[in-house]
């Protein structure tokens, strides 16, 4: 409640700086919380209710002056939290590719830079996803306190989906009314129109459809969340003890299905078939490499959903297209100066601040590639390995189970790279985090640390 008045406040008011402060503080009071295992679910009801509480605050207030920094409390929160924990276990290979690819960051630094708001945002970029696996790794260490974690994020997605269908029935006059205009202009939208961004809006096997923003007010990000809820509804055996749980999947589906987000979609489809075949191998052979299955499933995954993504664009094109012919231009600038061209040059971000326009060539709606143009190929092999050493640890945490049946969660990681190739959104906080979360929660849960 400290930190969701900071942001009602702060957005009513216009003090944005003074709500950046009690982000501070909320997140070192966090980490002094005796029920530690509620940290994790506080960064996802943050980052849930981030723009609702922007949009309303600053209605109600009449206030357009210092929204943009509310955007980042969230980030902040989750920095803090890091910052303060002590380290109790050696260094992982995850946290020494993650050192690699902070490095690689700073290399690019002097190959140049682009506007300091668009470093900040690619750094959140980076180092978001990582710093939300460590939070649910760190504060989530019995079964019991995960299976909390799921019941609540859960119950909070079927929360969402609800609010995101009256919101949609309610039409642009009642978005309007709950602050969607000062959100927008709180995201460096600079013309308003008295009808829906074109974000929600899109086309499907070539037919127009209108997409549900719900809390986020951002349909592709909601996307996101709903799906990564319906994910994680499938960990066994805490699904098995949840009440209700075939209802409130249906529900969640439905959710993300109205948000029409085929990026988190395929990603999903993705976890759920390499997750099978993973398993079918797997039972065939008792004494099989599972390392070097998961790599070739991922490889037959990446080839397929590749080829099936590319039969969409050709036969019906539509909305797909700008990703595409940014993944050919921006490929082919790449491997002009592979090196990279410092950070903050491309990407949304840079096209956003710089006030220029997307530009196709820079990495402009495929955050891969927008990365690779800044940080080189060397510092995305970096961010490459970090996401596959999470999955070997995933893996490495569900071999020492007795069944088998969460082997889907190994391929959540590296999918998420792959998709992060026709998305800009992928590695937004808002997006990813609760999936790494999880990921870290799974994997921490009664986990012995070395001090």
């Amino acid at each position: 409640m400290f930190l969701f008045s900071s942001i009602l406040i702060g957005s009513a008011t216009g003090w944005g700086w003074i709500s950046l402060i009690f982000g501070i503080f909320a997140g070192i009071i966090a980490v002094k919380l005796q029920n530690s295992h509620f940290v994790p679910f506080s960064v996802i009801l943050v980052l849930i209710f981030q723009n609702f509480l922007l949009g309303i605050g600053a209605h109600l207030g009449g206030n357009i002056n210092n929204l943009t920094i509310l955007t980042q409390i969230p980030t902040v929160y989750i920095w803090v939290i890091n910052l303060m924990l002590k380290r109790k276990w050696k260094l992982s290979q995850v946290d020494k590719s993650f050192l690699l690819l902070i490095f690689a960051i700073v290399f690019s630094l002097i190959l140049g830079h682009g506007p300091i708001q668009s470093i900040l945002a690619n750094v959140r970029s980076f180092t978001t996803f990582y710093f939300s696996y460590r939070i649910g790794k760190r504060f989530i260490t019995t079964k019991s306190e995960f299976l909390i974690f799921i019941k609540r994020i859960l119950k909070l997605g079927v929360f969402v989906v609800l609010c995101g269908i009256v919101m949609h029935m309610g039409g642009y006059p009642l978005n309007k009314l709950l602050g969607i205009n000062e959100v927008y202009l709180a995201k460096g939208v600079t013309l308003l129109t008295d009808y829906f961004d074109p974000r929600f809006s899109t086309d499907l096997f070539g037919y127009s459809v209108t997409r549900i923003g719900s809390l986020y007010y951002e349909p592709i990000n909601l996307g996101y969340l709903l799906w990564s809820i319906f994910i994680i509804s499938f960990i066994y055996p805490l699904s098995s003890k949840i009440k209700g749980l075939s209802l409130i999947r249906l529900i969640i589906l439905v959710g993300a299905m109205l948000t029409f987000g085929k990026g988190a979609m395929l990603m999903s489809i993705g976890v759920f078939v390499a997750g099978l075949i993973h398993l079918i191998f797997r039972n065939f052979s008792k004494n099989i490499n599972e390392r070097q299955l998961f790599q070739r499933i991922f490889l037959f995954l990446v080839i397929s959903l590749f080829v099936s993504a590319n039969i969409y664009f050709e036969k019906f094109g539509g909305a797909v297209g700008n990703h595409f012919y940014a993944i050919k231009q921006t490929w082919e600038t790449i491997l002009g100066h592979p090196i990279g061209f410092g950070l903050g040059t491309g990407g949304n971000a840079a096209a956003l601040f710089s006030g220029e326009g997307l530009d196709f060539s820079t990495g402009s709606e495929t955050a891969l590639l927008s990365f690779a143009y800044q940080i080189g190929i060397q510092g995305v092999l970096a961010l490459f390995l970090v996401f596959y050493f999470i999955s070997i640890e995933v893996l490495n945490k569900v071999k020492k189970e007795t069944n088998g049946k969460n082997r889907f969660l190994i391929y959540i990681p590296m999918l998420l790279i792959f998709i992060s190739l026709y998305q800009d959104n992928t590695f937004n906080p808002q997006c990813i985090s609760l999936l790494m979360i999880s990921l870290g929660g799974y994997t921490g849960y009664q986990t012995f640390y070395t001090k």
